[in-house]
Order: C-alpha cells, then structure tokens, then sequence
C-alpha cells in the first residue's frame, strides 16, 4: 500500500481519484477521506529541491527554456489584468508589496513604475530572475526559494499567483511568510480552482485535468482550510470568469486570523459540490482508461 499522509488534517486514508495526468510517472492523485483535499501521492517533486530552480519545470510543464518575445508578451498581459484586479481592491498601490515566484518581474515593475509601489520579488527559477533584473534593469528580484530570501521587511501586500499548488513543505513555507507579514498585511492568492475548473469542464485531455507539478488541487474550501491551519482568515474568494475550460485561476483574500470567521461556514457548498465533481471525474477516467485499453 502507498503512503499517504493529507497535508492538511494528517490523516492516513485516501480514495484514488486517478493515475491519469501530464508527465505522471508513478504518481497517483488521491483524495483525503477526512477534509477532501486533493493531493499527489508518490510525488518525485516532493523530494526534488531543485526541480524549479534548474529550469526543469520550465522545460518539462511549460515547454521552453529560454524567454522569448511571445513569453513575455503572455506575462505582460496576465500581469496588466491582475492588476486590474489589485485596482478594485485596494484604493492606493503605493505600499510595500513583495511577489512570491514573481517569474521575470512583470507584475511587480508594472506596480513600481505606474503606482510607484516599493516592490520585490522572490524566484527560484534562476534563468527567470536573472532575465527580469536584465530586461527591467533592476534588483527587484532574489533568485532563489522563499526560506532563502532574506529580506525580512514588513509588506502591506504579499502577492502568491499560482504558486501555492507548487509548494513542496508548507511547515517551512508558512513560517518564513510569518517573518513579512504585520497585523494588517493582505495576502492575495491566485489558484488553479478546480472547483471551478471541472464544474464547466466538458472534456478530459488524454491525460486528464492533473499534472505533474500541481502537488496539490485546490477549491475554496480545501484552501481557505490550508490558511485557517496557519493562522489566516480568508477575507473575499473572487470565482474566475476565464471562459477557458481548462486551468480556472480564482483569487483570495486573506488576513492573519483575529478569531472571527464565518467563511468556513458560508463555503461548506463548495466541499459537497466539489465532492460530486470528483465522483464524475473519477468515473470519466475510469472510463477513459478503460477505453484506451479496448482499442490499444
């Protein structure tokens, strides 16, 4: 039997959701009994410090190396939208932000240069971060992992996009975010929702919705429950409006915990309907494999 162990509740028993996904070896997803989190069981990322520092995510997930003009093209766009988003929901963006896995840097010279905000970034891919301080012409970004950084300023605003699936030991994670928050700090987290994502989904790839470098599949109950284990009231979820139906990039708002928080209560739905979608998930790829079996 596989060990499994939930990153969340630590419980020990799982369902077997799949072992269909993008590059997966001998990985299997497989979800909590206990609190429904999805997760990667039999992780080789989990035990490969390297693995987003050496480029290997870039060239194995993303499909290139090396940045090009369409590349940065793609982030500069994403960027500008994001940014839309922080407009609505912060009246003044001249504070100190700090951008966790910042890539080359868009975002956060976009915030210096149009709101002159006192900005930063954190990025373990080397070849990302050395491009974003030649490209911009600045320092703005360390390369290297978080719990390496050390600049240890309070932020007004800590921005974590689509980053939090890929995180390998949230123990050390977490404690290192603790050294750059202060009471009234807000952390904005943008997710692959997959909520979301397979509630509009109406087809499965040949490797299904799962990849190899997502460890971890969120929906809002499964991750506001992740902030709540260390300290974090969730403050807004903000559902993607991508007509795509594939990766759904929702957003959260958190805040250090001060004990008053009815948002586990008011998204308990999303756990019973996030349940029912893994049901038909589990079903599609069964029946998927079974397929591929008759004619192969």
């Amino acid at each position: 039997m596989n060990f499994f162990q939930c990153e969340i509740c630590y419980n020990n028993k799982y369902t077997k959701v799949t072992s269909l996904g993008y590059q997966f070896k001998n990985e299997f997803v497989a979800r909590c009994k206990k609190c429904k989190l999805i997760q990667l069981a039999n992780s080789e990322i989990k035990n490969n410090l390297n693995y987003y520092k050496s480029g290997q995510f870039n060239s194995e997930i993303r499909g290139f190396e090396q940045i090009d003009e369409k590349q940065i093209k793609l982030r500069v766009d994403r960027a500008e939208q994001r940014i839309l988003l922080l407009k609505k929901k912060f009246n003044n963006l001249r504070k100190n932000i700090l951008e966790i896995g910042c890539g080359f840097g868009p975002l956060i010279n976009i915030l210096y240069k149009k709101f002159n905000s006192n900005v930063s970034g954190v990025e373990p891919s080397k070849n990302f971060a050395n491009f974003g301080n030649n490209f911009y012409n600045t320092d703005f970004i360390f390369s290297g992992d978080y719990q390496d950084y050390n600049n240890y300023k309070k932020q007004d605003i800590i921005l974590i996009y689509q980053v939090i699936e890929h995180i390998t030991d949230y123990e050390t994670f977490f404690a290192r975010l603790k050294k750059n928050i202060h009471s009234d700090t807000t952390i904005v987290v943008e997710f692959p929702d997959i909520f979301q994502s397979l509630k509009n989904r109406k087809y499965l790839s040949p490797n299904g919705y799962f990849q190899k470098s997502h460890l971890y599949d969120y929906d809002p109950y499964t991750l506001s429950l992740l902030f709540k284990k260390y300290g974090y009231d969730a403050i807004e979820y903000i559902p993607s409006k991508q007509k795509s139906p594939n990766d759904k990039n929702s957003t959260f708002l958190f805040k250090q915990s001060k004990n008053k928080n009815n948002f586990m209560k008011k998204y308990k739905k999303f756990r019973a309907s996030s349940i029912k979608i893994f049901f038909k998930v589990t079903l599609l790829h069964f029946l998927f494999k079974m397929k591929k079996k008759i004619f192969n």
